[in-house]
């Protein structure tokens, strides 16, 4: 049996599917809100933060909780970034 072809676009590793799906989900109008922060960080050097938390802005998360869901999980990869050196 030959092995199945994987498209050239196809998601390479858990991360990558996972945002996919996430995107998949959104609205249209959700999923250009997206873009726009990823365009402002990679092409702006726009802050990932900032960007995603106008990301949940735009996507009528209020300012505030936007906010403390982005502390939330920058204090979470902090942790696992601090518990895998050690």
């Amino acid at each position: 049996m030959a092995p199945s072809k994987t498209p050239e676009d196809a998601p390479t590793d858990g991360r990558e599917a996972a945002l996919l799906a996430l995107y998949r989900g959104l609205k249209p109008r959700e999923q250009r809100a997206f873009e726009d922060a990823l365009h402002r960080h990679v092409d702006g050097g726009q802050p990932i933060d900032e960007a995603m938390e106008e990301f949940l802005v735009r996507c009528s998360v209020p300012c505030a909780e936007a906010r403390k869901l982005i502390r939330e999980v920058l204090a979470d990869q902090d942790r696992r970034w601090r518990s895998a050196l050690n």
